[in-house]
């Protein structure tokens, strides 16, 4: 391949991403108050199914590493032109480790490989955990509970993010230099 075929094929792939990531992104409320009935009612056409959508988000979860353990279910997925792109796994847990009660919302993010970057799949689904746990801590609040947002962030870049934009706090770190991992908290 010379030159001019070179640039070609850089071209080319260049377009399929910006085609790729130019598709548009619809944030599905999961879990919750929503079962697997009004999901089906909802969502689910004859390309897109509610039960292998759920296995899909489950498995973004694996490959990436991150269990979010049996309390935690899905509770948003990104789809992107029926492909599950990343999903948002969140629960709600009581606690004394702080020496006294806190309703605690704990959330984890996972998002493909192919669909991490421009769009911010994983930024937004983030924000998406943000606002549940807005919504949901005024009633916890409402029965004289402090609340918190907790998460583990294995990306040393999003710690940073999630300290300047959304005022979380590290309550704990490690890795070489300190930086790897974080468990972070909110207010």
């Amino acid at each position: 391949m010379g030159t001019f075929g070179c640039w070609r094929f850089i071209f080319l792939v260049n377009w399929y991403k910006i085609l790729k990531f130019s598709q548009n992104v619809e944030y599905i409320p999961w879990g919750g108050i929503y079962d697997d009935f009004d999901r089906a009612e909802q969502y689910e056409t004859p390309e897109r199914d509610v039960y292998v959508m759920q296995s899909e988000a489950d498995s973004i979860f694996e490959q990436a590493n991150i269990r979010p353990g049996s309390q935690k279910e899905i509770t948003q997925i990104a789809d992107v032109d029926g492909v599950v792109a990343g999903a948002l796994a969140s629960t709600w847990y009581d606690t004394e480790e702080y020496g006294f009660p806190v309703k605690v919302f704990e959330m984890d993010v996972a998002v493909r490989p192919d669909y991490r970057g421009p769009q911010m799949i994983g930024l937004n689904l983030i924000k998406q955990g943000i606002q549940q746990y807005e919504q949901e801590k005024e009633m916890w609040e409402e029965m004289g509970l402090k609340t918190m947002m907790k998460s583990w962030v294995i990306n040393p870049r999003l710690i940073d993010v999630l300290e300047r934009r959304y005022g979380f706090e590290i309550e704990s770190q490690g890795g070489e230099e300190g930086k790897n991992w974080a468990y972070m908290i909110r207010y």
